[in-house]
């Protein structure tokens, strides 16, 4: 298997992680999306209090678009109804759906503390952030499956 120099790592709240790794929500909402691509490999960082990267996926796709219009094509794949949609994109113009394949839970969870001895500086990131894979470290290539 070929390492992409960079993965994206996306923080994501624990109930949004659970119904991704349930099959439920196959996509992932961003008021400012990262820079990814099909094919592209993201990470699943989820915050407090879990705190660990715990899952891989694919990137099949990225749309995006005004709140309004990205709403009907992604409305059955998100996880959430109208309102709670409406109101995490309140007062945004853009709105970007990340489009998730090949999602995979990872063995064990790779918890921050691990992060941070991999990357130096390493913080969590509100949103996402882009991690270059050979700063990872063997031990959590392996877990991540890269």
């Amino acid at each position: 298997m070929v390492l992409p120099e960079r993965a994206v790592l996306l923080s994501i709240r624990p109930g949004h992680a659970n119904n991704i790794l349930a099959g439920s929500k196959t996509v992932e909402l961003r008021r400012m999306g990262p820079r990814v691509k099909a094919g592209d490999l993201a990470l699943i960082y989820v915050t407090r209090p879990i705190s660990a990267v715990v899952a891989r996926f694919t990137v099949a796709g990225v749309v995006s678009g005004h709140p309004r219009w990205l709403w009907p094509t992604v409305r059955d794949r998100v996880g959430l109804d109208r309102p709670q949609y409406d109101d995490y994109y309140s007062g945004a113009t853009k709105a970007t759906a990340i489009f998730l394949a090949d999602v995979r839970e990872l063995p064990e969870p790779v918890p921050l503390i691990d992060l941070e001895e991999a990357i130096p500086g390493f913080r969590p990131p509100q949103s996402f952030r882009y991690v270059s894979v050979c700063d990872l470290g063997a031990r959590i290539l392996a877990a991540v499956g890269a």
